[in-house]
């Protein structure tokens, strides 16, 4: 099964992350001391990469693929460490990524652009990575689906 759009989530990052840059440079606005926003921020990213490495490293010690375009070559149905909270640890971290950036901006028209990435994800990246895990993994997949959550 093909993905709905063959952009990397990375790169959807990147772009959400330049759009956000954007609103901030067209509206500049700003919130709260400096330094407090940098070490907020800095926490955030710590976060957000913590749930992304721990992602793909239980993908690694499983020796499944972690590539986003070819949900069909997992070989493995990984549900333990990070997975028994989100789904999606790895677009987790993504999100928690660009959430520190716009802690950093300190700008809160910044902040809509993450729904955007949400809605793009959850539509072109993870519903058809579900599917496809469906389609491999039937009922015991399903039932994974029903006790945790696709982001948090």
């Amino acid at each position: 099964m093909s993905l709905k759009l063959k952009v990397p989530p990375a790169l959807v990052t990147l772009i959400c992350a330049l759009l956000m840059w954007g609103v901030d440079e067209m509206a500049p606005m700003k919130w709260d001391v400096f330094m407090i926003r940098k070490w907020l921020a800095l926490a955030v990213f710590g976060i957000g990469t913590s749930c992304g490495v721990a992602g793909v490293l239980s993908f690694y010690r499983r020796s499944t693929t972690i590539n986003p375009h070819k949900p069909e070559q997992v070989t493995t149905f990984i549900q333990s460490g990070i997975y028994q909270r989100s789904r999606n640890p790895m677009y987790l971290g993504l999100l928690f990524m660009l959430i520190s950036l716009a802690i950093y901006l300190g700008n809160p028209l910044s902040l809509v652009v993450l729904p955007i990435f949400v809605g793009y994800m959850n539509r072109f990246q993870i519903k058809p990575e579900e599917e496809s895990m469906r389609q491999q993994f039937g009922r015991d997949y399903q039932e994974y689906c029903n006790d945790v959550r696709r982001w948090i």
